[in-house]
């Protein structure tokens, strides 16, 4: 029973009014301090968070634009490639004199479309002519 006498005496003696007051400014100020604390590395966070997600949208635009410029320089190397082939297609069709009228004027036009130049237009000019005058060999010097 003493053990109960001693617990009775110390709680009664320990935890009198002062002593509640002054434990609950301590834990008060210690919540205050930890809140402020808190708030502090949250607005840090939020800070960090926001310079983070701008550098990322900033690396989406530099990325779209690159890809976009990728884009245009496709488009531009396969207009410039299916222009060639059909620069040699009219070129070697005339070459070897098996193309109509109907099919050289066909890939002529498609050339054309795609940025032709003079020199494979005076060889189609020079080639329907000598179509049209049923020339054999396509040379307009020699009327074999």
């Amino acid at each position: 029973m003493t053990f109960f006498k001693w617990l009775d005496y110390t709680i009664g003696n320990i935890l009198t009014p002062e002593v509640i007051a002054i434990l609950g400014s301590i834990i008060g100020t210690f919540w205050h301090m930890l809140k402020q604390l808190d708030n502090r590395i949250d607005n840090e966070h939020k800070e960090l968070f926001k310079s983070l997600n701008e550098r990322i949208d900033k690396q989406d635009e530099l990325l779209n634009e690159r890809i976009d410029k990728q884009d245009e320089l496709s488009k531009k190397r396969y207009r410039d490639t299916t222009k060639e082939i059909v620069r040699l297609q009219i070129l070697e069709g005339i070459e070897s004199r098996r193309l109509s009228v109907s099919e050289v004027q066909y890939f002529y036009e498609k050339y054309k479309k795609l940025g032709g130049n003079s020199f494979v237009t005076k060889k189609v000019q020079e080639y329907i002519k000598s179509l049209e005058l049923n020339d054999t060999d396509g040379n307009k010097d020699n009327n074999i």
